[in-house]
């Protein structure tokens, strides 16, 4: 039999820790708390300057040569004459200004007709309701007329008098 493999070398022993600054304990007075927060020797020392992560690069742009290359999208006409008035044209304050009329379409020249929208909601609902009642009540009209059954009542029965009682039963006498 082939003799047996040696055994593996030991792991590489791992660097010691950065040594931590003795720093006095801080107690917090918690009369409240049974059980005072500890705090780690390694949460008390002063906190390094971290590195920015790859997350927080990924938003910032830097100008190079290509990006500066690129064409740029042409302003919008509201920024161009603010840029004209800017620059002290004068001519953006006159004729553009003045001729601009506002139109409207014809679908907001209605809406505005109608009234807001609350207003129309408003009456929508109460007509909901007022349609509803009314069902509410023809129904029940409905469920009377199907009602064919109406109790003799002791005071208008025809052949008069009411009761006295002397009707059924058994026993009564007679023989």
């Amino acid at each position: 039999p082939p003799p047996p493999p040696p055994p593996p070398p030991p792991p590489p022993s791992l660097p010691p820790p950065a040594p931590v600054p003795d720093q006095p304990r801080v107690d917090h007075p918690l009369p409240d708390c049974a059980h005072p927060p500890s705090t780690s020797r390694r949460c008390r020392s002063p906190p390094r300057a971290a590195a920015p992560v790859p997350a927080q690069l990924r938003h910032h742009r830097t100008v190079t040569a290509e990006h500066a290359a690129r064409p740029q999208r042409p302003a919008s006409a509201p920024t161009r004459r603010a840029a004209a008035a800017a620059a002290g044209d004068g001519q953006s304050c006159g004729a553009e200004a003045a001729a601009f009329a506002p139109r409207i379409n014809a679908r907001s020249r209605e809406l505005s007709r109608r009234g807001s929208a609350g207003e129309r909601l408003f009456a929508a609902a109460q007509q909901t309701e007022v349609r509803r009642e009314a069902a509410r009540r023809e129904r029940e009209r409905a469920e009377l007329a199907l009602c064919t059954f109406r109790p003799e009542l002791a005071g208008s029965r025809a052949g008069g008098g009411g009761g006295g009682g002397g009707g059924g039963g058994s026993g009564g006498g007679g023989s």
